[in-house]
């Protein structure tokens, strides 16, 4: 069996997998949390166990990694980016080296992907003292795009050296990829920045903020504001997750959310593709994947202009649909997003290579 825990504060998943079956159980992250887990262990044989870093800072470079003692000082390093979920990833992971210290422990990071994106993608126009302090673009959801680049890769049907990757979810957002490796993203120090999504307000003016506190509101609530009851949440007045933008309900409201999410992924598939030269495929990783069919389908008419040969009907293969024909200067393909999948790979991958 292998293990996979997964912060959520104030929760923490646990992965299991077993004989190709996956068991989620999520538990509330209290002081008695490690004895409990601890008492539920003794009866199981665990091979490895691996844990998610959501911010690797500058300090975390590789997707994934063996960890040591050594290794793990460089994750404390990397709590004061993303103090609840880092601090948590760090203490279990201390807590299980030293439980389990004769099998492999695993860190996967998140936003290793994007550790060396150009100077000019990841820097903020702040004075150099903010920037030697850490404020920059760092990206993130770096282990969904990176699958994704290597499911194109595995077609075999072409040679891809430019993909611009959407994940298409509650948190969406768009990585530029030239031969692997990240040139640009949505994503900048923390996810509000880029693309709305079912609670962030996405890209703002800053000076809003400025002026939310000139009107008497605590930092608290302006988060609150902008990262919990932003986005679709926001122009919806009510909690709204991808799902329900994705429903055609034909209510004005709901077609001007559609509209202005489908506007802001057009913005950023342009100007990733003009950073990038051009573009060989265009790849949508999606959280649902029949019922983002259609709104996949409005993008490519819009993308007209790539010379995209569409297919009349898309074709579906056992584990992705492809939306162009064999002659498209441009490939557009869909993938369904199973992220238990992926990471039980990941973990699969690193120790098969590394042991």
């Amino acid at each position: 069996m292998m293990l996979l825990f997964d912060p959520d504060p104030p929760f923490v998943r646990r992965y299991s997998f077993e004989r190709n079956v996956s068991v989620e159980h999520t538990q509330r992250y209290t002081p008695e949390w490690f004895r409990n887990e601890s008492d539920s262990m003794k009866s199981k044989k665990v091979e490895a166990i691996g844990y998610l870093l959501y911010h690797g800072g500058e300090e975390i470079t590789e997707p994934s990694k063996l960890l040591s003692q050594a290794y793990l000082s460089k994750v404390e390093n990397c709590v004061r980016f993303l103090p609840d979920q880092n601090e948590m990833t760090l203490r279990i992971a201390r807590y299980w080296m030293k439980e389990f210290p004769e099998i492999p422990h695993v860190l996967l990071c998140d936003t290793a992907l994007f550790a060396h994106l150009p100077a000019e993608a990841s820097t903020y126009a702040i004075p150099y003292q903010l920037r030697e302090d850490g404020i920059r673009r760092y990206g993130g959801d770096g282990l969904c795009h990176q699958w994704g680049w290597e499911q194109i890769c595995g077609l075999k049907t072409k040679s891809y050296k430019r993909a611009v990757s959407i994940h298409l979810g509650n948190q969406t957002n768009i990585a530029a990829l030239k031969n692997g490796k990240a040139v640009e993203t949505t994503i900048g120090f923390t996810p509000i920045e880029g693309i709305i999504s079912s609670n962030g307000c996405g890209d703002i003016d800053t000076a809003i903020v400025l002026q939310l506190i000139s009107a008497g509101m605590s930092l608290e609530e302006i988060n609150q504001t902008l990262s919990r009851d932003g986005g679709f949440t926001g122009l919806s007045d009510k909690r709204c997750k991808l799902i329900d933008i994705l429903k055609q309900n034909n209510s004005d409201q709901n077609n001007f959310i559609r509209e202005l999410f489908s506007y802001q992924i057009l913005k950023y598939i342009g100007a990733f593709i003009s950073v990038l030269g051009g573009v060989d495929a265009i790849v949508f990783i999606c959280d649902y994947v029949d019922e983002s069919n259609e709104l996949i389908e409005e993008i490519c008419r819009s993308l007209d202009f790539l010379h995209l040969k569409k297919r009349e009907k898309v074709k579906a293969s056992h584990s992705y649909w492809i939306f162009t024909g064999n002659n498209s200067e441009v490939d557009v393909f869909c993938f369904k997003y199973d992220k238990l999948k992926i990471l039980e790979k990941k973990l699969i991958n690193l120790i098969t290579k590394e042991l």
